[in-house]
């Protein structure tokens, strides 16, 4: 008798308890349907975009673009035609090919600023016929910096973090071209293991621009330009 009245009061016991649980449901739990189109509002939807992250998106491909390499003296084009923007990451990848080489440059916000702030102050120059023959160096340039740069003949497996660069002008045939050098640097990846070729240097780059090719190159630097290529994405991902 007695073990009889313990499962009875056991089972009782079980039945208030649960009947307590389901009266004292979180407002996180009850589903709520929202207007049709309605931006989810959760943490994931939310992120604060910061300087190096825009979104958790594999990359992105951007329009092709195309520079000037000088060849025996002579301005040719050369296509930029894998220029990605990398969101996890705030940063935008472009490879070409120069000369033998496949060669591979990142640019994060910062350089990208940069080198947009240059090309102003080479447009205002330039329309107020203030540009003349100078050497072109990094003691006259604009702006200089470093930047990751890798390279190779067949992929982009040397190279280094801080590849130093530095943006200018050059008159060529009596016409001023924007310039983008970038210095020979010490490698800190290729062979082996993993600590470069110590005797091996990223090749000299030097990439031309005229002004309205210059005009297309920094519609890329815009960062109000590149969140506009990802609200396609975030209304995908984030409509509910």
């Amino acid at each position: 008798m007695k073990k009889t009245t313990l499962i009875l009061f056991t089972l009782l016991s079980s039945l208030f308890f649960m009947s307590c649980a389901s009266n004292d449901v979180a407002d996180d739990d009850i589903y709520y349907e929202g207007e049709d189109g309605e931006e989810l509002h959760n943490d994931l939807a939310n992120y604060e975009v910061k300087e190096d992250f825009l979104g958790d998106f594999d990359a992105i491909k951007l329009d092709d673009k195309v520079v000037l390499v000088k060849q025996i003296k002579k301005l040719a084009p050369r296509q930029l035609k894998h220029t990605y923007l990398v969101p996890r990451k705030n940063t935008i990848e472009i490879t070409f090919h120069y000369g033998a080489n496949q060669t591979a440059i990142v640019l994060n916000q910062k350089e990208r600023t940069a080198i947009k702030e240059a090309a102003e102050r080479f447009f205002a120059e330039y329309d107020a016929k203030e540009l003349h023959k100078h050497k072109v160096n990094s003691k006259t340039a604009y702006y200089k910096s470093t930047c990751p740069l890798y390279w190779g003949v067949a992929s982009t497996n040397y190279g280094t973090k801080k590849n130093a660069y530095y943006l200018n002008y050059e008159i060529i045939d009596r016409k001023a071209y924007f310039v983008i050098h970038f210095s020979p640097t010490r490698n800190d990846t290729g062979k082996g293991n993993g600590k470069g070729d110590i005797d091996s240097f990223t090749p000299k780059t030097r990439l031309y621009l005229s002004p309205s090719q210059l005009k297309d190159f920094i519609e890329l630097m815009d960062q109000d330009y590149l969140l506009a290529q990802l609200q396609y994405l975030r209304d995908k991902a984030y409509k509910y």
